[in-house]
């Protein structure tokens, strides 16, 4: 196994969902990314306590990179699928316009 590995989540979304659709579906793709990571896995699913300027603590944010992709359906295809044959255990979920 790679010592080296750096965690981040990345999510597509089809760049036609309405603002408020894709914020839902981003919510529910990364909930379903830590649903199905293995204990070990979500070791390194580091979540802090976030204190905003006006010393507001929002508990359990994520301390990893998350990356938001968007493009056609076709686009997000060939993105996972080229993802998919350098980074060997890629966690990956799809919400497309039609599952809406």
């Amino acid at each position: 196994m790679n010592q080296n590995i750096t965690y981040k989540f990345a999510i597509g979304l089809n760049k036609t969902l309405e603002p408020g659709v894709a914020m839902n579906a981003a919510a529910h793709i990364a909930l379903g990314l830590v649903a199905k990571a293995t204990e070990e896995q979500r070791k390194h699913m580091q979540f802090i306590d976030f204190i905003d300027a006006n010393e507001i603590i929002h508990p359990s944010i994520s301390a990893l990179s998350l990356i938001i992709l968007r493009g056609s359906n076709k686009e997000l295809r060939i993105q996972r699928q080229e993802s998919e044959k350098f980074l060997d255990g890629l966690w990956a979920d799809d919400w497309d316009a039609w599952n809406w």
